[in-house]
């Protein structure tokens, strides 16, 4: 039997189911919001990221913007990455706004291009679906590396969790790897964003219901264009505004993108 398909906005109905399953996976310690939101530093980052959406108007600059974004995402990645039971994390990148995160992750100890998977990913507005225009899958799960006893989990970064259509996308293409001679599982793979809606996170753990997911902020419900209500908008253009491709040149300085990752980013961002 095929899955009911999801028009959005939902009924009401779908909605409380939603929402029900929803605070169920939270229940079983599936997913979890964050501390951190209870923090008033983090409290106002968050507040300011919803302001020039909520208001209509330019409340904040585009710097305030990312400057919010980071200094939470950063938070993300120290608490849920980098002070984890020792392990080697895959750091999963859906483009562009799931860079936000890529810094700190690359940063982390012991961390490698080889641990970087990059997933181009647009949506396509009519249908809503996710569109793939490039992808570089992590060397370490491509060439199956690992010593023997390493403990190795997954992690899906992007802001923005709303229809869940990426993050589906994202998971899928990860469980066709394998970690020595055990396939990876959902259990395997921790999602991690910023702001999720009740329909996004029903959908994920309803399809992968070991799979964990880490948000700051649980919304209310997803609009008729599937965007997440109340949001922040359109996440990647707010961050990416006034920005050439100058700003993340040290991911190729550094090696963290590939010459052939590099020249598609460039690309997506209007610089060749």
């Amino acid at each position: 039997m095929k899955p009911k398909r999801w028009v959005y906005p939902v009924s009401k109905a779908r909605l409380v189911w939603c929402k029900a399953r929803m605070q169920h996976y939270q229940a079983m310690g599936n997913l979890e919001v964050s501390v951190i939101a209870k923090d008033n530093e983090f409290a106002r980052h968050l507040r300011l990221l919803r302001s020039n959406h909520l208001l209509g108007k330019q409340a904040i600059s585009a710097n305030m913007f990312r400057y919010s974004a980071d200094t939470i995402a950063r938070e993300l990645v120290s608490r849920y990455i980098r002070k984890a039971i020792p392990h080697t994390p895959i750091g999963l990148f859906p483009w562009r706004a799931g860079l936000i995160f890529f810094h700190n992750f690359m940063s982390s100890p012991g961390v490698k291009p080889l641990n970087a998977y990059h997933l181009g990913a647009s949506r396509d507005e009519k249908t809503l679906r996710t569109k793939i225009y490039f992808e570089e899958p992590a060397p370490l799960l491509v060439e199956n590396k690992f010593s023997r006893h390493e403990l190795v989990h997954c992690y899906v970064m992007d802001p923005m969790l709303a229809t869940g259509n990426t993050t589906i996308t994202a998971t899928e293409r990860l469980l066709k790897y394998r970690v020595r001679k055990e396939s990876i599982n959902d259990s395997m793979i921790t999602v991690i964003s910023l702001f999720a809606a009740p329909e996004g996170v029903a959908r994920l753990i309803e399809k992968y219901p070991k799979l964990r997911i880490i948000t700051v902020a649980l919304d209310d419900h997803l609009d008729e264009r599937g965007l997440i209500v109340p949001g922040c908008g359109d996440f990647g253009d707010q961050y990416n505004e006034g920005l050439t491709a100058e700003h993340y040149k040290e991911f190729r300085i550094y090696g963290w993108l590939s010459p052939r990752a590099w020249d598609e980013f460039i690309e997506r961002m209007g610089q060749k």
